[in-house]
């Protein structure tokens, strides 16, 4: 990876290899691999610099209203309708299940959600009703990103987001955007806001840096090159996905 862009062999290699781990996650559910093939997908999207900077955004969204109830009693799910969520609620459940280190925690967890004796049974309602239509989603939008990809061998991040911030909303307090930062349609309060953000959560060149493109963003406001800029703000903060997510959703709104 070089600054700010990604190989097409990096990328066509993390999307094999994600493919790959997930597959494994899918049809091994034994009581050891099960849990050790979560460890290794978990430590492959934290660890691949391109997966890491694809999935970071959906480490922002707040999915702590899914389960109702406790391990060890009942659990139901309340499984959100966008599937950005559902992806953000395996991927945070995986990476929870991933620091325990008793190898039955998913099959426990899965007990006290679908009650059946065989783990088996458990694993498989659990797989096809829920980690199935996430991965298969992930692995969509990773294979429309490529085909959507420039003709250059470096490809700038800024090509590069399999979110879908149409989906991503504040109203029911899904996102946190700080304190005193406020949704607007103003566009002037929302730059204002994002520099308020980025002179918050970021420092030295890197914050210079994308200061810079808020400013190109707000000079382009109501030209046709607008949304080149947002898809550069976006990928500059990529990285801070909690924090600026909300802003992506209000900047998308203004096309």
């Amino acid at each position: 990876m070089k600054e700010n862009s990604f190989s097409k062999k990096e990328i066509l290699r993390a999307r094999r290899d994600l493919k790959a781990c997930m597959e494994d996650v899918i049809n091994n559910t034994g009581r050891i691999m099960f849990h050790t093939n979560i460890k290794r997908f978990i430590k492959l999207v934290e660890s691949n610099d391109l997966l890491k900077f694809l999935l970071n955004p959906f480490w922002g969204l707040n999915v702590s209203n899914v389960e109702d109830g406790e391990e060890g009693d009942w659990i139901d799910l309340n499984i959100p309708v966008e599937i950005d969520y559902q992806i953000a609620y395996v991927l945070n459940k995986y990476k929870s299940l991933s620091k325990e280190d008793n190898e039955y925690c998913i099959h426990n967890f899965l007990h006290s959600v679908y009650k059946n004796n065989a783990s088996d049974d458990n694993a498989e309602i659990w797989n096809e009703s829920i980690v199935e239509p996430c991965f298969r989603e992930i692995g969509f939008r990773l294979s429309d990103l490529i085909e959507d990809l420039p003709n250059e061998e470096e490809v700038n991040v800024q090509y590069m987001s399999i979110i879908n911030v149409g989906n991503i909303n504040n109203s029911n307090g899904n996102i946190g955007i700080g304190e005193d930062i406020k949704q607007s349609n103003n566009s002037h309060d929302i730059f204002n806001d994002i520099i308020k953000l980025i002179n918050e959560n970021i420092t030295g060149n890197e914050r210079n840096q994308i200061l810079d493109v808020v400013k190109e963003m707000e000079n382009n406001k109501g030209n046709p090159s607008f949304k080149k800029k947002v898809g550069e703000f976006i990928s500059a903060t990529a990285n801070y996905g909690p924090t600026f997510i909300s802003m992506w959703n209000q900047l998308q709104k203004m096309f």
